[in-house]
């Protein structure tokens, strides 16, 4: 009979936890004091780095969970998930009005397609790596630091959500003071992004396919996936009858999804 009992050891001695001074360096807002600052690290935890009932292998073996080694940050009870959740409506709110204020004449289609570009994960994540210095402090486990930048620790999605959760912890740090977040969030992006740069380059396949099939061929496309696999999903953007269009592989589903429209688009148009 075979006892060997599997081990899942998650610590990653690389996870730096957030400071009250690393918070304040990020906001730059003058005056300001951070009251919990364990807000803000919950605003850092990836799922893959929370305590569990139960545990498995990276094949699905049963494990047992391993020993935190000395000086390595323990794992935690709750990850960023929720305050993803309501940042996501914080951050929306604050670029609505923005945009309002901004560009007061012009249409809401303009208003709703320039605030997509600018609260998409794409930026968000951008913002949060390049800008921020998010990334430093984003806590995940040994195996997701240890897979390819560009699905690890410098996740662009990840940590598009990671900012989401960290303007929450604002939120709720400054005593849910609009003003406070609201500062914050124009000061990021009048300092980092070129918002009519941005809707020139605009690169949202998706939604220009739907516009074009929506005026142009009187259907609005669907979405299949073709391939589901270890190196990432492929995706067709098709007519209503299956016909595909394009096809786009990606690490996400979205991406991959983003890609098949500029498959599409490409011979289309």
């Amino acid at each position: 009979m075979n006892t060997t009992t599997n081990e899942y050891f998650p610590y990653n001695s690389k996870n730096v936890p957030l400071t009250a001074e690393d918070v304040g360096r990020i906001l730059c807002i003058p005056g300001y004091k951070v009251k919990n600052v364990a807000i803000f690290q919950k605003a850092m935890i990836h799922s893959t780095y929370v305590r569990r009932s139960e545990y498995t292998t990276l094949t699905g073996e049963p494990a047992v969970l391993g020993k935190c080694p000395a000086g390595v940050l323990d794992l935690q009870d709750e990850s960023y998930e929720q305050l993803e959740f309501r940042g996501d409506s914080i951050l929306g709110a604050v670029v609505a009005n923005y945009l309002c204020e901004r560009y007061p004449s012009e249409a809401p289609g303009f208003l709703t397609n320039t605030r997509k570009l600018i609260v998409r994960n794409k930026t968000l994540g951008v913002l949060a790596r390049d800008k921020l210095g998010l990334d430093k402090f984003f806590v995940v486990s040994k195996h997701v630091e240890e897979m390819l930048p560009a699905h690890g620790r410098q996740n662009i999605e990840k940590l598009g959500d990671v900012l989401e959760a960290f303007i929450a912890a604002l939120w709720i740090d400054s005593g849910m003071n609009f003003q406070m977040v609201n500062d914050f969030v124009i000061n990021m992006i009048e300092t980092h992004l070129d918002i009519p740069l941005m809707l020139r380059e605009d690169d949202n396949y998706k939604d220009r396919m739907q516009k074009f099939c929506q005026q142009k061929m009187a259907f609005t496309p669907i979405y299949k996936m073709i391939e589901d696999g270890a190196e990432g999903f492929t995706m067709a953007v098709c007519k209503p009858d299956g016909e595909i269009l394009g096809t786009g592989n990606s690490t996400t589903k979205k991406q991959a999804e983003q890609n098949a429209c500029r498959h599409a688009l490409e011979k289309l148009v």
